[in-house]
């Protein structure tokens, strides 16, 4: 599964890993009104690509607030909902980078 963002930045991560990001956000998607029915899309129809290149400023912005929800939400959890908690770490560490990448992009985005 990969998310790519203007520039053609890519996260590009394990299935099981965007699967697990998409359960954790699914409750929050509704406060998205912008990038939530793409990841909606993405969820019911099980595409392996989040394509957000032609996304504005906003729907970037939306999908910071769903990933760092759901670093927030796994922090608390520490893994608990993970059927192989040793998992745990990289499912973290991928968010993390995520996230990372987010900024780096809403950052680009408010200089132009």
């Amino acid at each position: 599964m990969s998310i790519i963002f203007k520039d053609y930045k890519l996260w590009g991560t394990a299935n099981w890993v965007t699967r697990a990001l998409f359960q954790d956000i699914e409750s929050y998607l509704d406060q998205t009104p912008v990038v939530g029915p793409h990841i909606k899309m993405c969820i019911n129809l099980d595409l392996d690509t989040l394509d957000l290149r032609d996304m504005d400023l906003q729907c970037v912005s939306q999908m910071e607030f769903l990933v760092q929800k759901a670093i927030q939400d796994n922090k608390i959890s520490q893994g608990s909902n993970f059927h192989d908690p040793t998992v745990f770490p990289v499912y973290i560490e991928k968010l993390e980078e995520l996230g990372y990448m987010i900024h780096n992009v809403l950052n680009d985005m408010s200089i132009e």
